[in-house]
């Protein structure tokens, strides 16, 4: 138990020395969400509006597609390096909807080293997913600068 606790401390000091962190608040127009389902993206999303604002766009929000492919196999065949890919459909109109802005997925990713503990392994996908939702979170910002 010591074992994984320090090894857990010590993935925790890694990712944050590799710049693995939540950005600063990001603060948005506020915006109509129609989203296909309520996801953490989302989520994240309507915590950033400037609800002071009076809405002026819509967007269109899919569902979350979270993707992992092996980049490089240990000794076992096992992947030790995954790159781990979010992709959320968006579309981004005028509130009536008859002008489009914007009309496709956004996508990014991180290939990330992956430890053969699996508590650790979980650990890891889930901040670098949450480091890949902050990342879409800021592309949408200035995708949402330049409508404005």
């Amino acid at each position: 138990m010591l074992k994984i606790i320090t090894l857990i401390s010590f993935l925790s000091l890694f990712i944050s020395s590799c710049n693995y962190h939540l950005k600063e608040n990001v603060n948005l127009v506020n915006a109509v969400v129609i989203a296909t389902e309520k996801n953490e993206f989302v989520e994240l999303l309507e915590k950033s509006f400037n609800k002071q604002t009076t809405a002026k766009i819509k967007l269109i929000i899919g569902a979350e597609s979270l993707k992992e492919t092996a980049v490089v196999y240990d000794n076992n065949g096992g992947a030790s390096e995954v790159k781990l890919t979010l992709t959320i459909p968006t579309k981004i109109t005028n509130l009536k909807g008859d002008k489009i802005y914007f009309d496709d997925s956004l996508s990014v990713s991180n290939i990330v080293a992956i430890p053969s503990n699996v508590q650790s392994k979980a650990i890891i996908k889930q901040q670098t997913y949450q480091n890949l939702r902050n990342n879409l979170l800021e592309t949408l910002s200035l995708k949402l600068q330049n409508i404005h």
